[in-house]
């Protein structure tokens, strides 16, 4: 099974929505994947992928299997069948939800200190390698929340080294991602990172990633080249790129194979490279 982490320093980059979209895509060709949704205090994975309230209401959340960390079961139990939601064949495709929870849940995450390696490592021991295991997996996907707080990176080890690393344009944000692989490099921590521009804006001027063309606004594609400068020093290269798309901003939706949209073509190329990813990347639980 290959692992990935969906992350970003800052909000904002469409983070889970691309999760959701490669996916979905993964999926629609028989992968067998879980994605857990780590981003606590503010998830989403449930309204993308439409799943009524009725289907995840009563099921263990991620909150509740950190705070019953001694019962395998409950992974199981967690479990929302995505495929069968979203007419795709059924114990294929699922969802270890987060949702807005009691105060009271909160506090206990943090009087106990389950935002810990330790906690994290049982995690992955008694709910993930069993599913792993019983589920046959091929892909796990872990939606972490944006920033550096200690939730947010610890989300990070489940899935042991490789990330799926977003940036939007704006200063603010790369600046952001720049700090985080500096102190990568810093701490002399290796991730094998594929690195995605988000909310690019479309425009005239061709520009090509992977053998992959897109149409981009010039002032554009000049902030691209600039900033695939500056990851030099990091030895970081840009993975993908995911144009801007103002629908999305009313209805995030999911992408289906006959869409040739520019955000499809890029979520495409995001899919591809993961599937591609190397074999010494891969992260067995």
């Amino acid at each position: 099974m290959k692992g990935f982490a969906f992350y970003s320093i800052t909000g904002g980059t469409g983070r889970s929505l691309s999760l959701a979209n490669v996916a979905f895509m993964l999926a629609q060709k028989g992968k067998r994947i879980v994605c857990v949704d780590f981003d606590v205090m503010a998830p989403g994975l449930v309204s993308i992928f439409n799943i009524p309230p009725n289907v995840y209401e009563n099921k263990p959340s991620v909150i509740d299997l950190l705070l019953a960390l001694g019962n395998s079961n409950l992974g199981l139990e967690s479990l929302i069948d995505i495929g069968e939601i979203l007419g795709l064949k059924s114990n294929q495709f699922w969802l270890i939800h987060a949702k807005p929870e009691a105060k009271e849940k909160y506090r206990k995450l943090s009087k106990n200190n389950l935002w810990s390696v330790a906690s994290m490592n049982l995690f992955k021991t008694n709910y993930l390698k069993v599913l792993y295991e019983l589920k046959q997996l091929d892909y796990l996907f872990v939606d972490s929340r944006s920033g550096l707080s200690p939730d947010a990176l610890y989300a990070l080890t489940l899935v042991e080294r490789n990330v799926v690393l977003f940036t939007r344009m704006d200063t603010q944000s790369v600046s952001g991602t720049l700090h985080f692989l500096n102190l990568l490099k810093d701490y002399n921590f290796n991730l094998n990172l594929i690195l995605v521009v988000t909310n690019v804006p479309p425009g005239k001027e061709k520009f090509t990633i992977k053998g992959v063309q897109f149409r981009l606004k010039k002032e554009a594609v000049e902030r691209i080249r600039e900033l695939d400068r500056a990851l030099k020093e990091y030895n970081v290269q840009i993975g993908c790129i995911l144009p801007f798309n103002e629908d999305f901003l009313l209805d995030p939706k999911l992408i289906y194979p006959e869409e040739q949209s520019q955000i499809a073509i890029g979520y495409r190329l995001l899919s591809d490279l993961i599937e591609e990813s190397k074999e010494e990347n891969k992260d067995e639980l």
